[in-house]
């Protein structure tokens, strides 16, 4: 008969801590740098924490707002698709986004786009404003 474990048993809270430290430490040699941008110590204890949470047979819960660094590109990266095929998409890094009041409505009113510099391939700052266009 297998063994009947408790979520809050020792060997459970120690097992799922050496998996998630396990997983960070690989992910770490992809992504160096640790809280200076790589694998931070954020990522490790929500990592621990939704493992925690699929062992007991539930998915995921959301969480409190947690700051994890951006560390692959996505398609959202490139900005919206453009219909015009000679121009060019220029990938895109976003940061925080700013709400606020517009017209008595609540809405967003600025994003920092770190936009790719072709010539020094290096992300430089933008603020977009509702209007603009990059």
């Amino acid at each position: 008969m297998p063994t009947v474990l408790h979520v809050d048993d020792k060997i459970v809270k120690e097992t799922v801590e050496a998996a998630a430290a396990a997983a960070c430490n690989v992910l770490d040699e992809l992504f160096p740098g640790s809280d200076s941008g790589g694998i931070s110590s954020d990522f490790h204890g929500l990592l621990t924490r939704q493992i925690m949470e699929m062992i007991q047979g539930r998915t995921p819960r959301p969480t409190r707002e947690i700051h994890l660094q951006k560390l692959v590109m996505n398609g959202d990266d490139f900005g919206p698709q453009l219909d015009d095929r000679d121009m060019m998409c220029m990938p895109i890094r976003v940061g925080h986004v700013s709400w606020g009041i517009v017209n008595g409505r609540y809405q967003r009113i600025g994003v920092d786009i770190l936009g790719l510099d072709p010539l020094s391939d290096h992300f430089g700052y933008r603020d977009l404003v509702v209007g603009d266009h990059i």
